[in-house]
């Protein structure tokens, strides 16, 4: 793409991400993840005694394997607390963290009083925020994954994506043995974190049409829950309308860009446009009574007309009538005009008092199909073609091309384009009683 006044594309798209991609916030959790890594650690409520949970690599899934710490007195906890972390999540950059779901399968040894000591979350490897401990609460005698935290406890503190993507986000855990007089186990199977965020859903699929006239190029936007639009037209202009026309100034074949926003990304679709700008095909016919010779336009594609009547006069008109003011043979020019360029038609008009004027009628002189690919027919009504007519095609350069005729009959002349380079032509018919003019274009499939 290119830029638009001092913004590059990129900086134009990344404005517009920043400005529409604050809304539409939809629920979503990431996990529950397993963590990677497990070890026993020092801790905050770590106990006086020599009590660890271990092996402690046993809490990385779930499989009746456990990490086991045998209690053998009142009061008896863990001396070093269990370490989790690693979790492997990929939560998006642009998310906001609600709130943090722990799990721990575990549960103690019949007719025990085992209960939590302590635990807290890891932030980059550091032990932070308020403690989730079920104070109090006994554990399970069978294997129980007992929840802690909520889609909307963030545990005291405040979460970035970063922060829990890190290898270092985990928690501390430890637990301790209220029995007394008897020795009691406390069991681990698994530990594992759901994260609840905020995010955006991307659901725009973007789409458009486009229809040309001349060099004018109108897109149509025809994307699906698009808010905001951004258009390159290949040339090195853009828009940000929902709805653009765009005047090209060369013809040639562009590269249309969409950048179709919702409010929470983008969608972009290209496609290739052939602009042409065909020329007007000039053309007219006359008749006279006396010196007066009326002419008829019969151009098409042109929006102003320039004659010269080969007397030293000329006219605007679209179709005028001319008095000369004597007999003779006069060289009469139709130029005609569009915002592509313009065409001329000459012809010899014989003015000799009441005998009329020579010339033909050139209406019936149809060209199809148009555009082409293979073959352009050359039509002259109900007529054959006429006798000793010459046929020049010409490129828009203005130089002449080789085009062979195929067929010659009572339906016209077939002349064989397969050959030619796609784009805008211009054929001249010349011949007894006959001048005219008439423009294609070559297309590929």
């Amino acid at each position: 793409m290119r830029g638009i006044s001092t913004f590059s594309p990129c900086t134009l798209i990344t404005a517009f991400c920043m400005f529409f991609c604050t809304e539409l916030l939809a629920q979503v959790q990431q996990g529950p993840l397993s963590p990677g890594h497990s070890a026993n650690g020092n801790c905050s409520f770590s106990y006086g005694s020599s009590l660890n949970l271990a092996p402690s690599v046993e809490t990385l899934k779930s499989d009746n394997v456990y990490a086991v710490a045998n209690h053998c007195a009142c009061c008896d906890a863990n001396s070093s607390c269990l370490r989790v972390d690693s979790f492997g999540f990929s939560i998006p950059a642009a998310a906001t963290i609600t709130g943090i779901i722990v799990e721990i399968e575990k549960r103690a040894s019949p007719g025990s009083n085992i209960q939590d000591n302590g635990l807290r979350l890891l932030k980059n490897g550091v032990e932070t925020g308020s403690s989730g401990a079920q104070i109090g609460t006994p554990w399970p005698f069978t294997d129980t994954y007992v929840t802690y935290g909520s889609c909307t406890d963030l545990w005291g503190t405040t979460w970035t994506p970063a922060d829990i993507n890190s290898g270092g986000f985990g928690l501390f855990f430890a637990n301790i043995d209220y029995t007394c007089g008897s020795t009691t186990t406390s069991y681990i199977d698994h530990i594992r974190i759901t994260v609840c965020y905020d995010a955006c859903i991307a659901s725009v699929n973007a789409g458009f049409s486009t229809d040309d006239s001349l060099l004018t190029v109108n897109c149509t936007d025809q994307s699906a829950g698009a808010t905001a639009w951004y258009w390159d037209f290949g040339d090195g202009s853009t828009s940000v309308l929902q709805n653009p026309s765009h005047t090209y100034t060369d013809t040639g074949t562009y590269t249309i860009c969409l950048v179709a926003f919702d409010g929470c990304g983008s969608d972009t679709v290209c496609t290739e446009v052939q602009v042409l700008c065909p020329l007007p095909d000039a053309g007219f016919t006359h008749s006279n009574t006396a010196f007066g010779v009326s002419f008829t336009n019969l151009s098409s594609g042109a929006d102003s007309w320039h004659w010269t009547f080969g007397d030293g006069s000329s006219d605007a008109s679209e179709s005028p009538t001319h008095v000369y003011t004597a007999a003779g043979s006069y060289q009469v020019c139709l130029r005609a005009e569009n915002g592509c360029g313009a065409d001329s038609l000459c012809t010899q008009v014989t003015v000799a008092g009441d005998a009329g004027i020579a010339g033909t009628d050139i209406q019936e002189i149809t060209l199809y199909p148009n555009p082409a690919s293979g073959f352009v027919t050359i039509s002259f009504g109900n007529n054959a073609a006429p006798a000793g007519l010459h046929i020049r095609v010409y490129d828009i350069s203005g130089r002449q091309v080789a085009v062979p005729v195929t067929a010659k009959g009572t339906g016209g002349i077939q002349l064989d384009v397969s050959a030619l380079s796609p784009g805008l032509y211009r054929i001249r018919l010349e011949g007894p009683g006959i001048t005219a003019g008439r423009s294609f274009v070559v297309r590929r499939p």
